[in-house]
């Protein structure tokens, strides 16, 4: 069995919002929910979801499972990542994920300067996770939920932004 199914014999309504569906669909770790919801982006679609569910008057008690990938991806819709763009446009900073950014910028900005810049658009997607989690909360509040809730944060790894002489990637351990 799948822990949303322990906990639903626990009586426990289980569900899942999810955006990129990477862990859903190749690892089976999505099954057994009692509801699931889609969206493309936490960041930027995730209140959408978040409030949908909302609205459906989840049973207590409840198990919700929120998952992205967002800190991978660079999302114009995420303005405040993307506010520099209007006073300081760099060619390339449009590109996709850390590593795509740093790749793009190193012709013009080198090596120091690329890194820099893919590693801010990396800071404010962790920014704008943190802003998310914060409305989750309050909303979670006005609803009169939170104080009868658990919050788990989990990731499964960070970004090597370069500081080891490597691209920005995931697959290697340091000591930190």
């Amino acid at each position: 069995r799948r822990l949303p199914e322990i906990l639903q014999l626990y009586g426990y309504n289980t569900s899942a919002i999810w955006g990129e569906t990477i862990l859903r669909f190749y690892t089976g770790f999505g099954d057994g929910f009692s509801q699931e919801l889609h969206q493309r982006s936490a960041i930027t679609e995730g209140p959408v979801a978040f409030e949908q569910w909302l609205r459906s008057g989840p049973s207590e008690p409840f198990f919700l499972l929120m998952h992205d990938l967002d800190a991978h991806l660079v999302l114009r819709e995420d303005e405040e990542r993307w506010a520099h763009l209007l006073t300081d446009p760099v060619q390339g900073c449009d590109a996709r994920g850390p590593d795509n950014v740093y790749q793009a910028l190193l012709p013009t900005l080198g090596q120091a300067g690329a890194r820099d810049h893919a590693t801010s658009h990396y800071h404010g997607t962790l920014r704008g996770y943190d802003r998310v989690l914060g409305d989750r909360l309050e909303q979670l509040e006005r609803q009169g939920l939170l104080d009868n809730t658990y919050v788990v944060l989990l990731s499964n790894h960070g970004e090597d932004l370069a500081e080891h002489g490597g691209r920005f990637d995931h697959g290697r351990l340091h000591d930190t």
